[in-house]
C-alpha cells in the first residue's frame, strides 16, 4: 500500500472512533509530516523512514522557532500514526522513538482571585452578561473544555441535583461533574432556545469561533493571558490546592490517564508554598460522602 492509502486508511479508523477535534487534531499534524516525507525524503514509504529521519523533521520543526511543548504535541500524533503502522505490520519498527528536548520551563499561573474578579466585572457590562459568565466559569470552575461548554444541551443540565453531564468529549467518555449552587442560580435566569444552551442573537448555536472571538475581546479588555485552557488549568490547579482527591480531578477533568493530571501537582504545591492567591472553587468539589452508621 501507498503512503496515502494507509493515511486514508488510519483517518478512517480515527473517523469512527474518535471526536471530531481530535480528527481535527490528526489531520493538521500529520499533513506536516506527509509534507516532509514528500519533499525532504522525497515520498519515501512509511516502512523505509528511519529514527533519523524523523529525528530530521523534528529538528526541521524545532527551526520554525515553536516551543517544544508544541512540537511534543506534533510528535504524539506522528507517534500514534507510527504505532498504528507497527500493530497492522505495516512497518517492522517504529521509527518514533527518539529522545524529545525537555518541556519548556515556563510555569503557567493559574488565574487569581483578582484576575477572575476583574473578568467577572466586564462580563456584566457586555450585552449577554449571563450566559457569557456561564460560558467563562464552566471552564473556570467545573473544568470543561471549550468544546464541551459549547457542545452542552437541556438534556445534560441536571439542575435540582447540582450536577451535569459531558457526552462524547474526547476519548469518547460520558462523564458527570458537579455544579456549584451560584452556577445553578445564572443557570435558572438564562434563556435558551430549543435543546442547546448558548446560542447568537438570532437563536443558532455557539460556534467555536465565536467563542474564539469572545475570548480575543476578553484579553483587550482584562487580563491579557486569558485562554480556554488556562480556566481548566486554574481549575485543576485550584482542585489539588484544595485538598482535592487525584483520581476524582482525573474523572472531572476527562482524562484518560493520570499522565497529564499529575502536571498539575508540581504547580499547585509552588501555589501554596508561595501564598499566591489562586481562585478558589465552590465547597461542592471538597464534600465527604459516607454512610452514617
Amino acid at each position: 500500500m501507498t503512503n496515502v492509502q494507509l493515511y486514508e486508511e488510519f483517518m478512517l479508523e480515527k473517523t469512527l472512533s474518535a471526536a471530531p477535534r481530535t480528527i481535527q487534531y490528526y489531520k493538521e499534524n500529520l499533513a506536516k509530516f506527509n509534507n516532509y516525507v514528500d519533499a525532504a525524503l522525497h515520498g519515501k514509504p512509511y516502512a523505509a523512514i528511519t529514527k533519523q529521519d524523523y529525528s530530521k523533521y523534528l529538528l526541521h520543526l524545532k527551526k520554525t522557532g515553536i516551543k517544544n511543548t508544541s512540537l511534543a504535541t506534533y510528535h504524539r500524533a506522528v507517534r500514534t500514526f507510527c504505532n498504528w503502522l507497527l500493530d497492522n505490520n505495516y512497518i517492522d519498527t517504529a521509527f518514533t522513538k527518539v529522545k524529545l528536548p525537555r518541556p519548556d520551563p515556563d510555569m503557567i499561573l493559574p488565574l487569581s482571585i483578582q484576575e477572575v474578579a476583574e473578568i467577572d466585572a466586564y462580563l456584566q457590562q457586555t450585552m449577554y452578561p449571563e450566559r457569557n459568565y456561564l460560558l467563562l466559569h464552566l471552564m473556570l470552575d467545573c473544568g470543561l473544555r471549550r468544546q464541551e461548554v459549547i457542545n452542552l444541551t437541556q438534556e445534560d443540565l441536571h439542575l435540582q441535583d447540582n450536577y451535569l453531564v459531558i457526552r462524547n468529549s474526547k476519548y469518547n467518555k460520558n462523564r458527570m461533574v458537579p455544579l456549584p449552587d451560584f452556577l445553578v442560580k445564572h443557570f435558572q435566569k438564562l434563556e435558551m432556545h430549543g435543546c442547546t444552551i448558548f446560542s447568537n442573537a438570532s437563536g443558532e448555536c455557539l460556534t467555536v469561533s465565536a467563542v474564539k472571538n469572545f475570548f480575543r475581546r476578553l484579553r483587550k479588555k482584562t487580563v491579557q493571558r486569558l485562554h480556554p485552557h488556562l480556566l481548566r488549568h486554574t481549575f485543576a490547579t485550584s482542585y489539588i490546592a484544595g485538598g482535592g482527591n487525584m483520581e476524582f480531578l482525573r474523572l472531572y477533568l476527562g482524562h484518560a490517564d493520570y499522565a497529564i493530571t499529575k502536571n498539575y501537582l508540581h504547580i499547585s504545591y509552588q501555589m501554596q508554598v508561595t501564598g499566591y492567591q489562586i481562585y478558589q472553587l465552590d465547597s461542592i468539589f471538597f464534600k465527604t460522602f459516607y454512610r452514617k452508621e
